[in-house]
């Protein structure tokens, strides 16, 4: 992924003007998208070999597949999110980053931040509701 980024980002150089942000959030820009592309491909597909032995312990093949398909809505949703609020999503729950560092990321406040991440949970229980219901 990291040779991804690099790519991109050097594919695209002639696109990034100083703006009042340094080059390295424009690189992280391209990172937090490769990201979420990452997680869109990766959630939805599961491979089964015919004939495999499914264990009985830990969780059943439909439940994995209920939680796979569960997590690809909301990185569908989250990727529909507007640009300051998904970058914000991303780095919190992709990430599992601070609060702090996705401060510092961002180049906003925690309290900016903790504000983008409310708007964007509260934008997806409005558009997911049915998804929230499966989970209580």
């Amino acid at each position: 992924m990291t040779s991804e980024v690099f790519f991109k980002a050097l594919r695209n150089i002639k696109r990034y003007t100083y703006s009042g942000h340094p080059f390295s959030s424009w690189l992280y820009q391209i990172t937090l998208n490769a990201v979420a592309d990452h997680y869109r491909g990766q959630h939805g597909e599961v491979e089964l070999e015919e004939g495999a032995d499914v264990p009985s312990r830990g969780p059943s093949v439909v439940d994995e597949v209920v939680r796979r398909d569960r997590s690809r809505r909301v990185w569908s949703a989250i990727d529909q999110l507007p640009r300051q609020q998904r970058a914000a999503m991303v780095l919190k729950f992709g990430e599992d980053r601070k609060i702090e560092e996705i401060a510092v990321i961002l180049g906003k406040s925690s309290g900016a931040v903790k504000l983008l991440l409310h708007r964007g949970v509260e934008r997806l229980r409005r558009e997911l509701p049915q998804l929230e219901a499966e989970l209580t």
